[in-house]
């Protein structure tokens, strides 16, 4: 009745220009905003704004309706409205005001679906501001959306910070649904940085919570988390006993029907033990029902290769990995497009040596030659097709292009064949050299397992592999590091030798930095190169380069470390033809 009377008082005063009118409106809506925001923005809709007459007044308006639309469940990108708030509160008003309005603010730059960035620096300040005050309900909101954002931009530490403060609050206020969703994110952030036991007691937690909320969509969506755990560290002997809580938990939650999205779980299950037939009907029907390009289809699609590939099926493996690379574009994001580029070449790269593997065994080492030349030639061709793609028309244009090429490279491969004794006459590779590829090769192997393994566990999530595969790809300082010893090898056989040359120039340069060197002459582009050194930003990499400069005493007239790199590759080159 109170706040029936509030909004009748409120609307008659509306129609009143009077100053004094307009802030009793304005009062009355913030009264009510809690417990009636769709009251209060009754209200805010109906004030005239051209009786806003002063600044502090139309920011107050603003503020107070990007709340009430905000608590309506209304999702704002439009910041005609936070940015008069925001561009007042910033240098008047109270912290909890402040706080409100970086936070509103911050709202309308993720419902636009703007830089991560941008929405962090809002909802920091905003966190700053709200630590000043007792609304703790805020202080929860800001830091599970603020842990949102590092957990999308994989920085599972600031998320789990952040996540743990939500955790906090919304405890506290004994919000259940608000603390269900915290503790499922804080429990899956603890598991992507390896707190097993952790994470599990988190997500256990959340289930019971679940449970207590009668929230089975989000019981099941936990369940999928915690088995996902479970089975990265079972035992091949403890599936079936996992296959059988899972199939309990389905009978009791879901009339024994096992969940659409649980299907790729169900598939990882099965190829650990090896099935592989049954793994692929579960990814083959979790992606019937994902028309849309998503993270399901794209990873889906490279794990039905994966599976094509144990079932021997080499020509179904090819085509679900040609519309796995199709697809990929279409999510338009950098990360995801290093990723995908990623998979590719790990897929080739185990396809590389199991071709290996089977031709050891059934041919002599001419047949092994003209088989590896032949390989080359379709990653060539694949790289030069990712590398051109622009366009839809262009993608289209390129797999015609793609067909005539596996043409192509089967009549390479027959006139090989024919030449094979008069190759063998005139190849001379010294027993070092082919030990030495070998063991590259082997190494480069182990690491694409790793990566498979991990594939399996996250193939429906491209940005949680995207972070173990950024992890295990990260070259570190570490003098011993076998992922920067394998470089400055490859660059020794690619390049004539570069990496010990340099070196014997430059005895001063660390093998990190040497490291940097041999990827630049090998022909990777800086951004690449901080992907690869695991830094966050292009500066780093320049810095990088900078240092190198100064420590070689490189002169100003010769340019760039990358210009000298590139010079110096191509004398060794010349100098090995002539």
């Amino acid at each position: 009745m109170k706040n029936f009377t509030l909004l009748l008082l409120a609307i008659i005063l509306i129609g009143c220009n009077n100053s004094r009118e307009v802030s009793r409106a304005l009062s009355s809506a913030e009264n009510i905003m809690t417990e009636s925001p769709d009251s209060a923005r009754l209200i805010l809709a109906n004030i005239n704004r051209s009786s806003l007459k002063s600044r502090a007044a139309k920011a107050r308006h603003a503020l107070l309706y990007s709340q009430a639309l905000d608590k309506c469940y209304v999702d704002v990108d439009n910041d005609s409205l936070t940015s008069i708030a925001l561009d007042y509160y910033k240098s008047h008003g109270s912290d909890h005001e402040k706080a409100l309005a970086y936070y509103y603010n911050g709202i309308v730059v993720l419902n636009k679906n703007g830089e991560t960035e941008q929405i962090i620096d809002n909802m920091v300040a905003a966190q700053h501001y709200a630590e000043n005050t007792d609304d703790t309900y805020l202080k929860g909101l800001i830091s599970f959306i603020v842990g949102k954002q590092y957990y999308n931009q994989l920085s599972f530490e600031e998320a789990l910070s952040n996540f743990d403060i939500a955790v906090t609050c919304f405890r506290e206020l004994d919000l259940k649904q608000n603390l269900l969703l915290s503790l499922q994110y804080k429990g899956i952030s603890q598991n992507m940085l390896n707190m097993y036991d952790e994470a599990i007691t988190t997500l256990y937690n959340a289930k019971d919570l679940a449970t207590q909320n009668n929230d089975i969509s989000r019981l099941l969506d936990i369940y999928l988390n915690i088995y996902y755990i479970k089975i990265k560290y079972s035992d091949l002997y403890n599936l079936p006993n996992i296959k059988t809580e899972l199939s309990n938990i389905y009978q009791k939650y879901n009339n024994g029907i096992i969940p659409l999205d649980h299907h790729p779980l169900w598939s990882n299950i099965h190829i650990k033990l090896k099935d592989y037939n049954t793994a692929k009907y579960f990814i083959q029907e979790s992606m019937k029902c994902n028309d849309n390009i998503s993270d399901v289809n794209v990873g889906g699609y490279y794990q039905l290769a994966q599976i094509e590939h144990n079932l021997n099926n080499n020509t179904e493996a090819y085509s679900a990995l040609n519309k796995y690379v199709s697809l990929k574009d279409s999510l338009n994001s950098i990360k995801q497009d290093v990723l995908i580029q990623s998979l590719e070449q790990k897929y080739h790269t185990k396809y590389i040596k199991d071709s290996l593997e089977n031709i050891q065994k059934q041919y002599r080492m001419t047949n092994t030659i003209y088989v590896l030349i032949a390989i080359l030639i379709v990653l060539t061709i694949l790289f030069s097709y990712y590398k051109f793609k622009q366009t839809s028309t262009e993608r289209l244009r390129k797999i015609k292009e793609y067909e005539q090429y596996i043409e192509d490279v089967t009549f390479v491969k027959n006139e090989l064949s024919q030449k094979c004794e008069l190759l063998t006459d005139n190849i001379n590779i010294s027993d070092n050299r082919m030990n030495r590829l070998h063991q590259l090769l082997t190494n480069r192997i182990q690491s694409l397992q790793y990566l498979s393994n991990l594939a399996v566990i996250y193939e429906h999530n491209t940005g949680k592999f995207y972070s173990k595969v950024k992890e295990h790809m990260a070259l570190s300082r570490k003098p011993n590091n076998d992922m920067i010893l394998n470089i400055i090898d490859i660059a020794n056989e690619c390049n004539n030798g570069f990496a010990s040359h340099f070196e014997s120039l430059h005895p001063q340069v660390s093998k990190y930095e040497l490291c940097f060197c041999c990827l630049l002459s090998l022909g990777f582009s800086t951004e690449s190169i901080r992907v690869l050194f695991n830094h966050t930003h292009l500066h780093s990499v320049y810095s990088m380069s900078s240092r190198i400069r100064n420590k070689i005493n490189l002169p100003s007239e010769i340019g760039t470390i990358e210009k000298y790199v590139q010079d110096l590759t191509s004398s060794l080159k010349d100098g090995c033809r002539s």
